[in-house]
Parts: C-alpha cells; sequence; structure tokens
C-alpha cells in the first residue's frame, strides 16, 4: 500500500465483503461476494434462473408430448368421424331399403312413411337412388288416418257428411247426435220423433250439400233441416232414400217398389221408376239422372231413365246385388255384390262387363268412387276397404274399416269401423303418376299417340278409330267416326290435327279448352286431304309439310295451301318420319334391315341408314336425330349422316319408344320395355329413371313442349292397353321439396361410336 488510508480503505471492504484492491479478483469471487452481500437477491435470481434452466430443457419434452397428444386427439376425432360418416351412410342405405320394402308391403301409409324417410336420408347426401326411389313412391296411392273418434257409449249407424267434418248418429234414446269428427264433440242434437211409439229410427244420409240429413222410422222417411234443427219433408218409404246431386229432391222407394222424387222446397212428387222388389240402394247419375236400383234379393241391377217410357237396362250378376255408384262421367257403374266381387259396367255397351274386382275374401257390400273417378273405393263384410283403380282392376291397397265416401278435392275419405268409431283417411291420390282409361281393348289397337301442343289432350289411334283424352281428368272428350286410323298427330300451331287410316288421310279442326278450363273439346268435321294414304303420317316442324304413307307408296303434302308435291313407290307400308325443317324424311318398315333417307325436295331415297325397325325422333333444329333400334339409341348428325353417342338398352323391344320435350331439351329413353329415362339432351347425363305400374312394355312417350307432362303408351295385360300419365313437374317440385333436386347425374351416359361429334 501507498499509505495507511489505502490499507484503511482495503480494510474496510474486506469487513463488508467486498473485493480489495490489493490483488486481482476471479469474477467467481466478486459473484460469490455479491451473493453474501445481497442474499435476498441472489435466491431469487437463483430461482429465476432454475426455472429458465427448466423451462430451456423441459419445455421440448413438454410440446412433443403435446403435439403427439393433440394427433392423437385429431386421430380420435377422424375416427369418431368416420364411424359416424359410416353411420350416416348406413342410415341413408337403410332410408332407402326401408322405403322399398313399404313400398312394396302393399300396406298403408307406405307412400307417406317413405317420402318422410327419404327426405331425411337427403339431408345426409342426395343422390340418384334417393331421386328414383322417390318417384317410385310418387305412383303409389295411399291412405294414412287423419283423425278418428270414438263414438259416444250406446249409439249406432253412423253417417258422415259430404264434407266430412260431421257425423250423424242414433242414440239408445232415439236421438240423432251430429258430432264433430275432429274432435267428437257434440254439435246438435234431433229430437226423437216417433220413438216414444217404438219406431226405430234408422239414418239414410246427409244431402250432398250437407244442409239435410235422411232419417227413416218405420216405413216413413223423415228429411231434416240440420241448421233449423225441423223436419221438411215426411213420406212413406218402403226401401232405400237417397237426394239427387244438386239435393233438390231425395228419391224414396215406395210400397210397390216403385221410386218417386220429392221436391224438398216444392213438395212435388215425380215419379222415377217401374214397380219391382223392395230397393236396398239407390245410385242416380250426377250427368243425366239415370237411376240405378239394387232390390233386395235380386241379382240384377236396374238402370231406368226418368220420365222415358222404356224399359231399364238390366245388369244380371251371380249372386245378389248390395250397392251400386255412378262414376262422374255418368257412363261407368260400379256395384257390389255378395260373391265377393265387385264390377264395372260401361252403360254405353251394358252387355260387355268391363272389369271385375276380385279380392274381398266375403260379400262387397260398399262401392263409392273418388269424385274425379280415379279411385274406386270397395268395402266388404271381411271389414276391409280396398282402394283400386277403375278402369284396369288393379288394387293399389287394402285397409281395415268400412269406406264412407270421398271428400272434397278426393284429398280425404271418410270410414267407419265395427267398434264403433269414424274417422278420416288422408287420401294420395298419386296424381305424379296416374293411368287414364283404357284406351284399347281386344282387337282396338293402340297405333299412335301424341300430345296436344299446350300438353293437355291426348290424341290416340286405334284400329277402331281415333279418340281424344283429357290428361287432367282421363276423360274422353271425343270419338271420330273415321273407321281404323294408323297414325293420329296435332298440327304444331295446335288448331286442327290430322288422321290417316281406312278412310285416308283427314285433318280436323279443334278446338281446345284453356288450361283449367272443364268445358269440352269441340271437333270440326273432318276435311279430306287425300284418299290413298291409309297408313302413317308426319308433319314438319312449321305445320306446312305432311308426309304419309299407304301400303305401297309414300306422299309429300303441302298443306298451305293444300297440293300433293309428289308421291313415290315404296314397298311395305313404310312409317315417315319428315324432320322439322322439312328436308328429309326417315322412313321405317317393320322387319327390314335398314332406315330409308329420302330427300324430300325430290322423294328420291338417298341412302339407307343401318338401323333395322327403329323408332325416330329429330330434335328441333333438324341437326340430329335420334333412332331408337333393339340394341340401343343412336345419335347421327344430319349435316354428314354420321353416327354419333348410342345409348344402350336391353335388346327386347325391336322399335323402343323415344321423345323430345322441354323446348328440345330433354329426351326421353326406354333403357328396358318396363323403364323409362329423361335425360338431358345436351350431355345425354340422366333426370330420372321410373317404372310404369303394370307387366307390359311402354309404347308410343311423347314429353310436352315444358317439359311437365310425359304420356305413353302402356301394355295393362294382353287384352287391354292404356294411357300412362307422368306429371314430371309435380315430380319436380316433390323432390325440390325433399332436398333431393332435379339435376342430370355425373358420369358416362353414352358409348362414342364411329364419326362421334
Amino acid at each position: 500500500y501507498q499509505a495507511a488510508a489505502e490499507l484503511a480503505e482495503d480494510l474496510k471492504r474486506f469487513v463488508e465483503d467486498r473485493p480489495i484492491r490489493a490483488r486481482r479478483v476471479s469474477l467467481q469471487e466478486r459473484a460469490w461476494r455479491w451473493c453474501r452481500r445481497n442474499r435476498a437477491a441472489a435466491v431469487l435470481g437463483g430461482f429465476l434462473a432454475l426455472v429458465l434452466a427448466m423451462l430451456a430443457i423441459g419445455g421440448p419434452i413438454v410440446a412433443v408430448k403435446m403435439r403427439r397428444d393433440r394427433n392423437a386427439v385429431i386421430e380420435s376425432q377422424k375416427e369418431v368421424q368416420a364411424v359416424q360418416a359410416e353411420a350416416r351412410r348406413n342410415i341413408r342405405r337403410w332410408s332407402v331399403d326401408i322405403s322399398r320394402s313399404n313400398r312394396i308391403s302393399g300396406r298403408p301409409g307406405r307412400r307417406f312413411e317413405g317420402l318422410k324417410v327419404l327426405a331425411e336420408a337427403a339431408r345426409i347426401e342426395p343422390g340418384t337412388d334417393l331421386r328414383d326411389e322417390a318417384i317410385a313412391c310418387m305412383g303409389l296411392v295411399d291412405l294414412r288416418v287423419e283423425h278418428e273418434v270414438e263414438l259416444p257409449a250406446g249409439t249406432q249407424n253412423a253417417v258422415l257428411d259430404p264434407a266430412l267434418e260431421r257425423c250423424a248418429a242414433i242414440t239408445a234414446a232415439g236421438e240423432i247426435l251430429v258430432l264433430c269428427l275432429a274432435d267428437g264433440s257434440v254439435a246438435l242434437r234431433l229430437p226423437a220423433p216417433g220413438w216414444a211409439s217404438g219406431l226405430k229410427p234408422w239414418l239414410r244420409s246427409f244431402s250432398p250439400d250437407g244442409k239435410f240429413l235422411a232419417a227413416q222410422y218405420g216405413q216413413e222417411v223423415q228429411v231434416w233441416d240440420i241448421a233449423q234443427r225441423s223436419t221438411v219433408l215426411r213420406v212413406p218409404s218402403h226401401g232405400e232414400t237417397t237426394f239427387l246431386p244438386d239435393s233438390s229432391a231425395i228419391a224414396v222407394a215406395g210400397k210397390d217398389g216403385a221410386v218417386r222424387l220429392h221436391g224438398l222446397g216444392s213438395g212435388t212428387v215425380t215419379p222415377a221408376t217401374s214397380t219391382g222388389g223392395v230397393p236396398r240402394s239407390i245410385a242416380i247419375s250426377p250427368v243425366d239422372g239415370r237411376l240405378a236400383l239394387c232390390r233386395t234379393g235380386s241379382s240384377q241391377v236396374e238402370v231406368h231413365v226418368p220420365d222415358a217410357r222404356v224399359p231399364p237396362v238390366l245388369l244380371s250378376h251371380p249372386q245378389e246385388v248390395f250397392e251400386a255408384d255412378w262414376h262422374p262421367d255418368g257412363q261407368l257403374l260400379a256395384t257390389a255384390c255378395r260373391d265377393g266381387r265387385a264390377y264395372l259396367w260401361d252403360l254405353e255397351s251394358p252387355k260387355e262387363l268391363q272389369v271385375v274386382f276380385e279380392g274381398h275374401q266375403s260379400a262387397v257390400v260398399n262401392v263409392a268412387f273418388s269424385r274425379d273417378g280415379d279411385l274406386l273405393a270397395t268395402s266388404s263384410w271381411d271389414n276391409t276397404t280396398r282402394l283400386w283403380q277403375p278402369l284396369t282392376g288393379r288394387c293399389h291397397l287394402t285397409a281395415p274399416g268400412a269406406v264412407a265416401h270421398f271428400g272434397p278435392g278426393d284429398r280425404r275419405l271418410g270410414f267407419l269401423v265395427k267398434t264403433n268409431r269414424a274417422g278420416v283417411w288422408e287420401v294420395a291420390a298419386a296424381r305424379e303418376q296416374r293411368t287414364l282409361a283404357p284406351c284399347a281393348r281386344g282387337n282396338s289397337t293402340l297405333w299412335s299417340l301424341d300430345l296436344h301442343p299446350q300438353g293437355r289432350l291426348i290424341l290416340t289411334g286405334h284400329q277402331d278409330g281415333g279418340r281424344i283424352w283429357d290428361a287432367e281428368t282421363g276423360r274422353q272428350m271425343a270419338r271420330l267416326p273415321s273407321g281404323s286410323v294408323l297414325g293420329a298427330m296435332f298440327h304444331p300451331g295446335g288448331r286442327s290435327f290430322f288422321t290417316c287410316g281406312a278412310a285416308g288421310l283427314q285433318r280436323w279442326a279443334i278446338d281446345a279448352p284453356a288450361a283449367g278450363d272443364p268445358g269440352d273439346v269441340r271437333v270440326g268435321p273432318a276435311e279430306a286431304l287425300l284418299a290413298a294414304a291409309n297408313g302413317w303420317c308426319s308433319i314438319s316442324g312449321d305445320g306446312k309439310l305432311l308426309a304419309a304413307s299407304s301400303a305401297g307408296e309414300l306422299f309429300l303434302l303441302e298443306l298451305e295451301p293444300h297440293a300433293l308435291r309428289w308421291r313415290v313407290p315404296h314397298a311395305n307400308g313404310p312409317n315417315p318420319f319428315l324432320s322439322p325443317n322439312g328436308k328429309w324424311i326417315l322412313t321405317s318398315v317393320w322387319g327390314a334391315r335398314s332406315l330409308g333417307l329420302i330427300d324430300a325436295a325430290t322423294g328420291q331415297r338417298v341412302r339407307d341408314l343401318p338401323a333395322p325397325s327403329a323408332t325416330v325422333q329429330f330434335t328441333a333444329d333438324s341437326r340430329h336425330v335420334i333412332i331408337g333400334t333393339a340394341t340401343g339409341y343412336q345419335l347421327w348428325e344430319t349435316a354428314t349422316w354420321s353416327l354419333g353417342p348410342t345409348l344402350p338398352k336391353d335388346g327386347l323391344d325391336a322399335a323402343p319408344p323415344v321423345a323430345l320435350g322441354g323446348d328440345g331439351s330433354l329426351l326421353v329413353v326406354a333403357p328396358t320395355g318396363k323403364t323409362l329415362q329423361v335425360l338431358e339432351l345436351a350431355t345425354l347425363r340422366p333426370f330420372v329413371t321410373f317404372e310404369t305400374a303394370f307387366s307390359g312394355k311402354i309404347g308410343a312417350v311423347k314429353l310436352s313442349r315444358d317439359g311437365n307432362r310425359l304420356v305413353g303408351g302402356v301394355q295393362i295385360d294382353k287384352d287391354l292397353q292404356g294411357i300412362q300419365v307422368w306429371e314430371l313437374g309435380r315430380m319436380r317440385a316433390e323432390l325440390e321439396r325433399m332436398g333431393i333436386g332435379w339435376k342430370p347425374t355425373q358420369g358416362p351416359a353414352a358409348t362414342e361410336s364411329g364419326g362421334a361429334r
């Protein structure tokens, strides 16, 4: 030390545990001394250092473990999602299986349940399998209970009103209770005149307008004004009674068995039938007032014309007949027979029985047509009700209970059961797929079919003449006195149509009712165009040219003005197909190995196309033509007549149906004899596929311009042909509501051939 002060300073520093200046102190010693001087700070710093060290070492380890745990969780979630996805796929698949099994079960509720489960499956994943199954369900007529009530104890003889809102029944005290069908509450009570004298009342029916109620008291019938709770008519009665369709009068059977009409307001009495046995059923035609009488113990039904001095038409049955009911068109009559069958008669030819309905296990006691005539309900002593397609005899389904009648709009059907209950079924009448009246029976072969440009009227050609049908109601609107008709088609403008057959080529003026108009079609007198043309015909898109054929010739006519452009020989009665632009004619001959291509300008045969016994459909622009053969559908380009894509089929039908519609954007083909497919023409991708309800094959088909209606001829059985109508617009709306959609499917739909575009 150079001075004592420096020594003192070092001693002080030594005492304070600080580094002295007399010698060099290492960094470790400095740190140690600092820690001894600042113990709290040193402990805290050491702790922090330890923590940092632990984080530095443990952090990566924890991160690795967390990453592993996270991956495990993700894998678990994926497994759960896979299980859930598989479960959803299974649920979806099971939904289709459930719908299919319900559909073929024949039990009530199958359509409703099927569409419900398919809509739920569509929330998982829409698909063509759901679409096709849904369309199959839409073709089912179905019932399900809307509501059912138990009638008060001791009541009997219940009847339902026309609107299916009220039910009347007789109490043990002889009162008439009018109940609300929705909840069973008593709406009103009618007193029991005559009950004190021991007369047992028996309810007959409500009037069609629901204002009156007829009840039998001994040998007297009383008509009640329900609103006024008073009787408006009391007359002797010795059998069944029934109201006229307009509710203006009631038909009552007298002691002599004759039926007389009693006016409810005027009190006038009009004789309606001759005398006979006691009538047990009276049915009055809604069109012309004819009376169909079923008499107790009789196997004959008498059809009387009121105010006409002509004997009744007699319809003979194997056993006693219990009831009859008229079709809304007033031409057909259904009868219920003790032999367990129901029968359908055409009163235009009463000696020819139309349909026999077989299936009940006991006597059939009730028959009731729907208000549009598309359905017939029968009930039997076997305590079942069956719904039938009236004109084919096909049974749609069987349900427990006894039928009463259909309600307004045919959406509801009243029923009664033996356990003193009454109710209403909700009716699904399968408006999406309907079979109209059989248009050919026996020798009356259906040769041709066309759809009016507005899409409502159907024109058919038969061995016994031409006919016009209403696609909306199924009603035959006109029958042409023209003899055999092979070719029949509408003019593109819709104001006329053409027939070709035994009477030659004829043009008929037509005044078609507008959509929704229930009026009749008016057909003008036939205009003879060419007597020699007695085969088939085809018209150009503008309606100015018409090609026709006979057994040995082919003709081309100009329609504006009418003139024969040319006629050329052509063997074996060809079926001509004229292109919309009037440039080409393809001729098909049954059994030939090829189609003939004719130049419409000259009548000369240009070439042959290798398509034997084919059906032909040109596109609207005439640029392509679709040819249906036994092995498939060919698409040809008309500019070069080169073959493009082909659609395969089962090979069973030598001339399968083909049609275009939807303003030319939709194509209809038949991949099998019972299956139709609607495709998008531009891509040949299918929209929908559906089958017919019958065992026979599909004939000619036509698609409306808007693509909402498809009609076709179907073979119902070996002796019966009919018209099937598919309401594609309704199908599309229902599919959209279900979330299934209406889009063409993906994937290959056609195979390419040489020269494909």
